[in-house]
């Protein structure tokens, strides 16, 4: 699974790989230092989160994502040979009321401690 987060104000890459059982985020902000942290998870945390983007994979839309031109979230969740992608902004911003699902897992995901 992996979040990628980016704007005029730099970018942000969570990604959970279940088959290394490793979350790591690379944060690159305007301003900041780059930061690389990476840390083990446990079946059960990285089991949560595949449950999570079972569910947005399957969501059905009620309407479109907003687009802006300034920042965007793009979640994909691969599985052996299936991929889902799922792209706009915001997914997170107190729920996405049309995308309930996404926006729940992109909340978890921002939630990871590295």
């Amino acid at each position: 699974m992996f979040l990628h987060a980016w704007g005029l104000g730099g970018e942000l890459s969570v990604m959970l790989d279940v088959d290394t059982t490793t979350l790591r985020i690379d944060r690159d902000m305007m301003g900041e230092k780059k930061t690389t942290r990476q840390r083990k998870v446990s079946p059960e945390e990285s089991g949560r989160l595949m449950a999570l983007g079972e569910v947005a994979w399957r969501e059905t839309p009620s309407g479109e994502i907003e687009r802006a031109t300034d920042i965007r979230e793009d979640l994909y969740v691969l599985d052996g040979d299936d991929a889902f992608y799922l792209s706009g902004y915001p997914l997170t911003s107190l729920g996405h009321p049309d995308r309930p699902a996404a926006s729940a897992v992109v909340a978890a995901l921002y939630r990871m401690k590295p």
